[in-house]
């Protein structure tokens, strides 16, 4: 291994292979082929609005798709009761206290929000939780008299619910006011 020559001064600035002089690289345009001429800012943006377009696209496709499967219900005091009967509407609220009444296989009953009342009537068995003071979704068609006629019945629980099976069967996990709670 001995020393390196130096340079000659005519050939610094050429290839070494070809002895042609090296173009400079401008730090402004990249000429590739990937990126056809974009200063690194316009990639950069470029970029930016393609990600923001993708995941708009995304979020517009999941909405769609989950439409049918999201279960809206309108309040009783943004109800028209003139609405056509053919629109199948859902509406929640509260069973009013003393409006309950069976007759054989049918149920009358009045749903509020406590600002405006609407009258309901239903066929069938309700669901087991179904009372009066309680909440409930139904989800029917108005007649042209204004009450309400439900296909069906969902009745709504608080937090505190515990089916009745494991209620009876569990007394350790129901407390009384007397014994403190473990949590």
């Amino acid at each position: 291994m001995g020393m390196r020559r130096p340079v000659p001064r005519e050939l610094r600035h050429h290839h070494p292979q070809t002895n042609t002089p090296h173009r400079r690289r401008d730090t402004k345009t990249l000429n590739t082929q990937k990126n056809k001429g974009m200063t690194p800012r316009q990639l950069r943006s470029s970029m930016l609005v393609l990600s923001m377009l993708t995941m708009g696209g995304a979020v517009a496709i999941a909405l769609t798709l989950l439409q049918d499967d999201i279960v809206y219900y309108h309040i009783p005091s943004h109800i028209d009761t003139q609405a056509p009967p053919s629109d199948t509407i859902r509406i929640g609220g509260v069973i009013e206290k003393d409006s309950l009444q069976r007759h054989d296989n049918q149920l009358s009953f009045r749903i509020t929000d406590y600002t405006a009342t609407i009258p309901v009537t239903y066929q069938g068995v309700p669901p087991s939780l179904f009372r009066e003071e309680s909440g409930a979704i139904v989800e029917g068609t108005f007649r042209h008299d204004g009450v309400f006629h439900a296909q069906s019945i969902l009745a709504k629980h608080d937090e505190n619910y515990m089916p009745p099976a494991i209620n009876a069967t569990e007394p350790a996990l129901t407390h009384s006011p007397s014994m403190p709670s473990p949590y």
